[in-house]
This record gives structure tokens, C-alpha cells and sequence, in this order.
């Protein structure tokens, strides 16, 4: 069976994904909103953020590729800034009015805390005080049975002897009832395999 690298796009359309945190440092977190969206109609937005401080979300991720890509829209005063941190370091930093563009961050493959952050500096607000980021995007480098080979080559993720794509849950070896996903059904977090006719 051939086997689909598995492409992970969160475009933030029902909840901040599961695993995402507000990091100590930040004084607000981030927000689902409905109103603007350069992928399907939703996107993540920083929060109220208040004079000298920082609107922050992060999370962890295991990367198969070489970085990540995602979309970015700013409308803020120049001495504000939206900036992306990889393992705590800086890679961009954006401020004042900006349409959506597509931003990708070089990075090396594995394991890596990436922090969205918005700073406000102790003064003044313009546009909408605010940025919006969509349609993250990176390629998924988990391994859910520890077994040395990431998800997307592994025929059967959670170890459970059903092949992933007839397995009703390919990441939970507690669950190995079998049910024929489609290639297209959407699933994201493992490979789905394509069906090879007899």
C-alpha cells in the first residue's frame, strides 16, 4: 500500500486545538474568531491586550519537515508587534497593517515549542489592536507506538496489529475494531493508507 504523508491544517473553524496552552508569561491567551479568516471562515486571534503586555499561545509538536507555514494578518500601531518564537528563539516579527500573507518558518525536523505572541508596548493602539493567524500547516512527525518510525510511514501507528486504515482508531491501541476509513475522510493525525485492489 502506498502511504500519504500526513499534512496537519488547523484552520480553527470549532476550538483552539487540543494541547495548545497560554504560557505564564503572557497576560491574556488567544481566541477563536468568526469575523475574519484567510482559510474556510474562522481564525485565531490575540486577546484584549493590555499596555505592556503580551497576548501568548503555544504548543508542542513533533515536526516531520524542515518548518511550518501559516497565515498571518496585523492591524496594529508599528511599536506593536506580533513575533513567532521556535524553542523560545524569535523567527519573525511583524507589526502595523497587514494584509493576510502566508509566513513559513524554517526549523529543524522534531520535536519544538512554537509560541505565537503579541506585544504591546506601553502606549497608544491603532487599526484594530489586534492580529490574526490561519491554515497552520506542517507535516506530522508523531510516533504514536514508540516504535521508531513516525506515523505516517507506519502501517500501523498504535501497535495494535490492525492496519491503520482499517482501524476505527489508528492512535489508540485499546480500540481495535476494524472500520474502512476513506482516503479523503479527512482524518488527520495518522497516515491513512491508500487501499491496493486484488
Amino acid at each position: 500500500a502506498a502511504c500519504i504523508p500526513v499534512t496537519e491544517i488547523f484552520s480553527f473553524e470549532t476550538v483552539i486545538p487540543a494541547g495548545w496552552s497560554v504560557p505564564p508569561t503572557a497576560r491574556v491567551g488567544w481566541l477563536i474568531d468568526i469575523n475574519q479568516a484567510s482559510h474556510l471562515v474562522k481564525s485565531l486571534r490575540s486577546g484584549n491586550t493590555p499596555h505592556n503586555g503580551k497576548s501568548q499561545i503555544q504548543f508542542v509538536v513533533n515536526l516531520a519537515s524542515s518548518g511550518f507555514a501559516f497565515d498571518l494578518k496585523t492591524s496594529t500601531e508599528s511599536l506593536d508587534v506580533f513575533r513567532v518564537y521556535v524553542d523560545g528563539v524569535g523567527q519573525l516579527a511583524k507589526a502595523g497593517e497587514n494584509a493576510w500573507q502566508t509566513y513559513a518558518i524554517s526549523t529543524a525536523p522534531g520535536v519544538h515549542t512554537i509560541r505565537f505572541e503579541y506585544w504591546k508596548n506601553g502606549s497608544v493602539a491603532s487599526g484594530s489592536d489586534a492580529v490574526w493567524i490561519d491554515k497552520l500547516v506542517y507535516l506530522d512527525g508523531a510516533d504514536t507506538d514508540s516504535d521508531g518510525q513516525v506515523n505516517y510511514l507506519d502501517a500501523d501507528d498504535d501497535n495494535d496489529s490492525v492496519p491503520d486504515y482499517i482501524d476505527a482508531d489508528p492512535l489508540n491501541a485499546s480500540v481495535n475494531s476494524e472500520k474502512v476509513l476513506p482516503v479523503d475522510s479527512g482524518y488527520k493525525g495518522s497516515a491513512i493508507k491508500e487501499q491496493v485492489s486484488p
